[in-house]
Protein backbone atom coordinates (compact mmCIF):
# COMPACT_ATOMS: atom_id res chain seq x y z
CA UNK A 1 0.00 0.00 0.00
CA UNK A 2 1.16 3.46 -0.83
CA UNK A 3 0.99 6.40 1.86
CA UNK A 4 -2.15 7.82 2.42
CA UNK A 5 -2.17 11.88 2.52
CA UNK A 6 -4.04 14.95 3.17
CA UNK A 7 -2.24 17.48 0.71
CA UNK A 8 -3.45 21.67 1.69
CA UNK A 9 -4.73 22.70 -1.74
CA UNK A 10 -2.76 25.92 -1.76
CA UNK A 11 0.27 24.94 -1.68
CA UNK A 12 0.79 21.20 -1.33
CA UNK A 13 1.67 20.42 1.89
CA UNK A 14 1.04 17.57 3.69
CA UNK A 15 -1.31 17.80 6.31
CA UNK A 16 -1.51 13.92 7.38
CA UNK A 17 0.73 11.14 6.26
CA UNK A 18 -0.44 7.65 6.62
CA UNK A 19 2.54 5.21 5.72
CA UNK A 20 0.84 1.86 6.68
CA UNK A 21 -2.94 0.65 6.31
CA UNK A 22 -3.27 0.81 10.56
CA UNK A 23 -2.47 4.64 10.65
CA UNK A 24 -5.67 5.26 8.79
CA UNK A 25 -9.20 4.16 9.32
CA UNK A 26 -12.62 4.66 7.23
CA UNK A 27 -15.46 5.29 9.16
CA UNK A 28 -19.21 6.88 8.23
CA UNK A 29 -17.49 8.00 5.12
CA UNK A 30 -14.70 9.66 6.34
CA UNK A 31 -11.06 9.31 7.20
CA UNK A 32 -9.55 9.44 10.24
CA UNK A 33 -5.22 9.58 10.66
CA UNK A 34 -3.71 8.39 13.97
CA UNK A 35 -2.06 11.33 16.20
CA UNK A 36 1.62 10.48 14.98
CA UNK A 37 0.73 11.07 11.21
CA UNK A 38 -0.58 14.86 11.36
CA UNK A 39 1.44 17.64 10.70
CA UNK A 40 0.86 19.71 14.05
CA UNK A 41 2.77 22.51 12.38
CA UNK A 42 -0.49 23.00 10.06
CA UNK A 43 -3.09 21.74 12.53
CA UNK A 44 -4.24 23.05 15.66
CA UNK A 45 -7.49 21.68 17.52
CA UNK A 46 -9.63 24.51 18.94
CA UNK A 47 -11.38 24.64 21.86
CA UNK A 48 -14.53 24.74 19.70
CA UNK A 49 -16.50 21.59 20.23
CA UNK A 50 -19.78 19.91 19.06
CA UNK A 51 -22.00 17.25 20.97
CA UNK A 52 -22.24 14.41 18.50
CA UNK A 53 -25.51 12.18 19.54
CA UNK A 54 -23.76 9.30 17.78
CA UNK A 55 -19.94 9.48 18.76
CA UNK A 56 -19.98 11.98 21.59
CA UNK A 57 -18.34 15.12 22.02
CA UNK A 58 -15.78 16.18 19.50
CA UNK A 59 -13.15 19.11 19.15
CA UNK A 60 -12.93 21.05 15.59
CA UNK A 61 -9.74 21.42 13.85
CA UNK A 62 -8.36 24.09 12.12
CA UNK A 63 -5.41 24.45 8.74
CA UNK A 64 -2.91 27.02 9.22
CA UNK A 65 -1.71 28.59 6.42
CA UNK A 66 0.62 31.13 7.14
CA UNK A 67 -1.30 33.36 9.33
CA UNK A 68 -4.39 32.44 8.39
CA UNK A 69 -6.11 29.61 9.79
CA UNK A 70 -9.34 28.01 8.18
CA UNK A 71 -12.09 26.74 10.82
CA UNK A 72 -13.65 23.16 11.11
CA UNK A 73 -11.46 21.71 8.77
CA UNK A 74 -11.18 18.19 10.62
CA UNK A 75 -12.33 17.06 14.19
CA UNK A 76 -11.20 14.83 17.37
CA UNK A 77 -13.11 13.05 19.64
CA UNK A 78 -11.06 12.91 23.05
CA UNK A 79 -13.58 10.73 24.62
CA UNK A 80 -15.67 9.03 22.41
CA UNK A 81 -18.61 6.58 23.47
CA UNK A 82 -17.33 3.03 23.66
CA UNK A 83 -18.50 1.57 20.44
CA UNK A 84 -16.30 4.16 19.11
CA UNK A 85 -13.00 3.70 20.98
CA UNK A 86 -11.41 3.05 18.04
CA UNK A 87 -11.05 6.84 17.00
CA UNK A 88 -10.30 8.23 20.23
CA UNK A 89 -7.85 10.77 19.29
CA UNK A 90 -7.01 10.55 15.79
CA UNK A 91 -7.83 12.80 13.65
CA UNK A 92 -11.45 12.56 11.45
CA UNK A 93 -11.37 14.36 7.79
CA UNK A 94 -13.53 14.76 4.94
CA UNK A 95 -13.17 12.82 2.15
CA UNK A 96 -12.89 16.31 0.27
CA UNK A 97 -12.62 19.50 1.26
CA UNK A 98 -11.97 22.78 -0.29
CA UNK A 99 -9.05 23.14 1.85
CA UNK A 100 -6.78 20.02 1.45
CA UNK A 101 -7.47 16.31 -0.70
CA UNK A 102 -6.96 13.12 -0.02
CA UNK A 103 -4.32 11.24 -2.13
CA UNK A 104 -1.80 8.68 -2.76
CA UNK A 105 1.96 10.05 -1.46
CA UNK A 106 5.12 9.04 -1.90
Amino acid sequence: MKPICMVRKSDGAVVARAARPEQVLEQDGNCYFHPHTVNRDLLEISDRMHDCPHKGRRYWVDLKDGKLYTHDVAWVYPDPKPEYRDIAGWFGFYPEHRSYRKTECA
